[in-house]
């Protein structure tokens, strides 16, 4: 079992002197925080009873994921890849598409991240960015319909939608 500051989806303890409310403004949520769990931590099985017990097919169709993101904290949004390919099987994931919806803060940072990803990630296949904000709703995505491999599904729980579907 893996030890650590927000292992096992266990709270982060804050020291008095680490309580910064203003960290909260820049995304919605603690980046300190963020920065400070591991990318690859472990999480609970949160699963019902049931469904841990439940048998899925074999030939399931891959299927392309699609992450929207605008001014996303860089270690939030490399935990998302990392829970994707830690926690779904890889024949599952026919690529990850990333999306950049025109973020504007700490753009350099950003491009020199995700193109190392580009290059670590053997699934993650696509980086798109907007040149204008485009409001990250989805039928904004239309462009993604055309060319995107495999089943369409919208979540990366794959194992019991794409059994449901089959």
């Amino acid at each position: 079992m893996k030890a650590g500051k927000g292992e096992h989806g266990k709270p982060y303890p804050l020291a008095e002197d680490e309580c910064d409310d203003s960290v909260y403004k820049e995304n919605g949520f603690n980046i300190y925080v963020s920065n400070n769990i591991a990318l690859d931590r472990s999480l609970p099985d949160i699963r019902h009873p049931n469904c841990k017990q439940k048998l899925y097919l074999e030939n399931l169709p891959n299927t392309s994921i699609i992450i929207p993101f605008h001014n996303e904290g860089w270690s939030s949004l490399l935990r998302t890849i990392h829970s994707i390919t830690n926690r779904t099987p890889d024949h599952l994931i026919a690529e990850i598409i990333l999306v950049d919806d025109y973020s504007d803060r700490g753009s350099a940072l950003l491009m020199s991240s995700v193109n190392l990803c580009l290059k670590t990630w053997q699934t993650l296949h696509t980086l798109l960015r907007y040149r204008e904000a485009a409001v990250l709703q989805f039928h904004t995505f239309d462009w993604a319909m055309t060319g995107i491999k495999g089943t369409d599904l919208h979540s990366f729980l794959l194992l019991p939608l794409e059994h449901a579907l089959c």
